[in-house]
């Protein structure tokens, strides 16, 4: 599990790198780029345990896998349906 931690933290920080660099060139402000890091990168661990609940065929809550023994809060909205 550390090594599949650790590669997720490598795809996060080469994507993180690539959408910067989108924001940067399109003179996004450098402080508002680093609030949208955090949220970038909460984002993806938080979707990394998704995927990594869906590969040991665990539970499901409303058709996405629990992460952290935790259903989904129930505030989301689902924009696009299709999984």
């Amino acid at each position: 599990m550390e090594n599949l931690n650790k590669v997720s933290e490598e795809l996060c920080d080469e994507h993180w790198g690539f959408v910067c660099g989108l924001l940067s060139a399109h003179g996004v402000d450098p402080g508002e780029i680093r609030a949208c890091e955090y949220h970038y990168r909460t984002a993806w661990r938080h979707a990394w345990k998704h995927c990594l609940a869906i590969v040991a065929g665990g539970d499901t809550v409303g058709g996405w896998p629990a992460v952290d023994g935790s259903p989904y809060d129930s505030g989301y909205i689902q924009i696009n349906d299709e999984r």
